[in-house]
């Protein structure tokens, strides 16, 4: 649809990246239009994980461009072809950022409807790599809000279908109405390329046969084709965001977002500590600790020692919360005489043994 090139302001001397449409459909008033969409959403949009727009315009022939920052680094999709994969907290990070980019999107009433991994670019700054989410060429406004962009002046038609075929939602696939589900059902895929280094429907040949994949086939597990463990707090979340019915989907960014963090902290905490929706890394609080003379469950001292001749009958209750200490202690005594009885007699049995053996083997000397 459009080329892109790196310039210059001739007067602030601002290096910028600018994205110009064809020639060849730059009379296109649907493909102006488009391009229009996206000038307004990124520019209202000042968000770290969103590619910052700076201006937009005409070339004096009419054909419209958007001038954005200069980036430097790859895509997620290049990172992904050079290692193969990423290990887990690595990629939860940078989905976690695409999302948050996402719901910025979401809030001003707009579904990106191409999210891959070749949109997500690794931007290095002083150091830090910044994930950012590009290219709204094919957005759609799907709610007007104030501060957000027009609406497309003709909206994509019903049937169409439009995207990347292998990080289509079904029904986007299908060419039905879509919202910021599908969107979250395409960040999915992405994560599930990101750990396992391959998309759940590789397998199918040509985009006939992913697209009837995402719309009828249940993905495999991506402990499936890992190498590496997966934890089934962290596949739950894949596998709710590529759930064919939207309503079975994270129905926000934000949702998802949460789910991820929860996931997140517990990979930093021991195993067992595994959790994908609230994450309470407050200590419990100890136990209270009951003096010697309560009750369990109350402050009740327990009956001490009656100064009456008649000593009283404890209840089977008060047996079960009365210290045993004591107890313990004189069972332990009377067991000693009998402990050492059997030691002495089982010395006794092996000395005897020994000697009779020696005995035996003497006899059988030459």
């Amino acid at each position: 649809m459009g080329a892109v090139y790196l310039a210059e302001h001739t007067e602030l001397g601002h290096v910028v990246v600018v994205k110009l449409l064809h020639a060849r459909i730059a009379n296109d008033p649907d493909m102006i239009d488009r391009v229009r969409l996206e000038a307004q959403t990124l520019a209202g949009l000042k968000h770290p994980n969103l590619v910052l727009v700076t201006d937009a315009g005409y070339t004096p022939d009419g054909r419209p461009f958007i001038a954005m920052e200069k980036l430097v680094g790859c895509t997620l999709h290049d990172e992904i072809c050079r290692r193969g994969k990423l290990p887990l907290g690595e990629a939860i990070g940078i989905v976690r950022a695409a999302l948050s980019g996402l719901a910025a999107a979401h809030e001003k009433g707009v579904v990106h409807r191409d999210v891959k991994p070749g949109n997500v670019f690794l931007h290095v700054e002083q150091g830090r790599r910044i994930p950012k989410l590009l290219d709204f060429g094919i957005a759609k406004v799907v709610r007007e809000v104030a501060g957000g962009p027009r609406p497309l002046a003709v909206p994509t038609r019903e049937g169409g279908v439009v995207g990347t075929p292998a990080y289509m939602a079904p029904e986007q696939a299908l060419g039905k109405t879509v919202d910021v589900r599908a969107d979250i059902y395409a960040v999915a895929l992405v994560l599930y390329k990101a750990i396992t280094g391959r998309g759940p429907f590789d397998h199918r040949k040509g985009d006939g046969g992913v697209l009837a994949a995402q719309v009828r086939d249940v993905p495999e597990p991506p402990s499936r084709f890992s190498q590496e463990p997966i934890p089934p707090e962290l596949e739950a979340v894949v596998m709710k965001g590529l759930s064919k019915d939207p309503a079975r989907r994270f129905q926000t960014a934000e949702e998802m977002i949460a789910a991820l963090d929860g996931v997140g902290q517990a990979l930093r905490k021991p195993a067992g500590w595994l959790a994908t929706t609230v994450f309470d890394d407050s200590e419990p609080e100890p136990a209270p600790v009951l003096p010697p003379n309560s009750r369990l469950g109350g402050t009740e001292p327990l009956p001490t020692s009656s100064t009456s001749s008649t000593p009283s009958t404890p209840s089977e209750d008060d047996s079960l919360t009365r210290p045993t200490t004591e107890s313990s202690q004189v069972r332990a005594r009377r067991f000693e005489p009998i402990l050492f009885a059997g030691v002495v007699v089982l010395s006794a049995v092996m000395g005897a043994g020994l000697i009779a053996w020696i005995a035996s083997y003497v006899r059988g000397m030459p």
